[in-house]
């Protein structure tokens, strides 16, 4: 796994930051707060997230995805 890479996909933070708008925006018509909820995150460590403030990590990563997976949700 690469350093910079949020997981060992070698996901960067930009790919990881965009995952997470697509998700708010495809999954969630753009309500921060649903988003945190599924995510289990507050909003504002969402809108942290979201405008670069703040790292993602692995399991967000991974919740994102498996969120995406199970209510059939484009990410890309």
């Amino acid at each position: 796994m690469n350093k910079n890479s949020v997981d060992d996909q070698n996901t960067s933070q930009n790919e990881a930051r965009q995952l997470l708008e697509n998700l708010s925006q495809n999954g969630f018509n753009g309500d921060i707060d649903k988003l945190a909820l599924a995510l289990g995150r507050t909003k504002p460590e969402i809108e942290d997230l979201l405008s670069g403030n703040n790292d993602l990590d692995n399991d967000l990563l991974v919740k994102i995805r498996g969120i995406a997976e199970e209510r059939q949700i484009n990410l890309e």
